[in-house]
């Protein structure tokens, strides 16, 4: 079956994308994925000259969900972002390499940013208390983290080894939304999460970037989800799909960023999702009290129904 290409040029090679994303996690949970770790810095072990290499592995929870085959959030809505690393060894010393020699690493601490996909334009991201929109907004702040830590695959719950650290980023929101969402004659804009490994030394007391890893091409919604669903309705312009596939496939093996290892009886892909604070907003301004829908509860739920089963036509004889 022949694949079409996107009229838009996408960011990031389609086949390597898709390589990187279903082989170097294993999770069963089905959001966008971060990339291999780059590392930036050299981190020596205690002896000064056994070199470490480092990996970074992070998830993104809520939020997200597949539109025309890219990953999609609004703007309004909250985000979070877990990561953890783990090195070769874990001796109890390590340094990292400087212009001015190795230098002792007093602790480790990992970043959150974003900017422009193939671009260095930063994109501001707030963070709310848990007062959230009553609050003070925040930008993400570096977070300790001890090396070793393990992301669970199967639920939102972290169980590991007790000595982990896990750096969580709750409550997140992109201060902007991307440029061209659904315009068909203009390029698609796309965001993407950075999360940065640092080293800080003892005797400088600074921060020395060692690794950083980003995810995949995010498209950030402005307008409320009614907006976006008036516009495909009314579009003269056929949509061309990232790459056109029937349903089993997509049931089994979503694209182009998707990975998803759950068994195909248990699996829902993701769906519309409800937007719970403009509901929450338009309810109390007519009615003077909230009663908007859950954001882990929505309204309406529309997944693909699960392919035939293979023997579902032979007749029994």
């Amino acid at each position: 079956m022949a694949h079409s290409q996107p009229s838009t040029p996408h960011p990031y090679p389609m086949t390597q994308m898709i390589k990187s994303t279903r082989s170097h996690f294993n999770t069963q949970e089905c959001s966008p994925k971060f990339l291999p770790t780059k590392s930036m810095a050299n981190l020596l072990l205690s002896d000064k000259s056994t070199l470490s290499p480092i990996q970074i592995q992070a998830k993104m929870d809520r939020g997200f969900f597949l539109a025309d085959g890219e990953w999609t959030c609004y703007r309004r809505n909250y985000f979070q972002v877990s990561a953890v690393f783990s090195l070769a060894s874990y001796p109890e010393v390590y340094y990292v390499q400087t212009h001015r020699g190795p230098q002792y690493v007093q602790r480790f601490l990992i970043g959150l940013s974003a900017r422009v996909a193939n671009s260095d334009r930063d994109i501001e991201l707030v963070q709310q208390t848990p007062k959230r929109d009553k609050g003070p907004q925040y930008k993400p702040a570096p977070k300790p983290v001890i090396p070793g830590g393990y992301l669970s695959p199967g639920n939102s719950q972290h169980e590991a080894h007790p000595q982990q650290n896990i750096a969580t980023f709750e409550r997140l929101q992109f201060k902007s939304a991307t440029a061209n969402n659904g315009k068909r004659r203009a390029a698609q804009q796309y965001f993407v999460c950075v999360l940065s490994l640092y080293a800080e030394t003892k005797d400088q007391q600074e921060l020395i970037q060692i690794a950083s890893c980003q995810s995949v091409p995010l498209v950030v919604r402005g307008r409320s989800p009614g907006h976006y669903a008036d516009t495909a309705k009314t579009s003269s312009s056929p949509v061309t799909p990232v790459m056109q596939v029937n349903d089993s496939y997509y049931y089994y093996h979503p694209v182009p960023y998707y990975s998803c290892e759950e068994s195909p009886s248990n699996t829902k892909l993701p769906y519309e999702p409800y937007d719970w604070q403009r509901a929450r907003y338009n309810s109390t301004s007519s009615s003077g009290s909230s009663s908007a829908t859950s954001p882990h509860q929505p309204s309406q739920e529309s997944y693909f129904p699960a392919p035939p089963h293979p023997l579902a036509n032979v007749k029994q004889e």
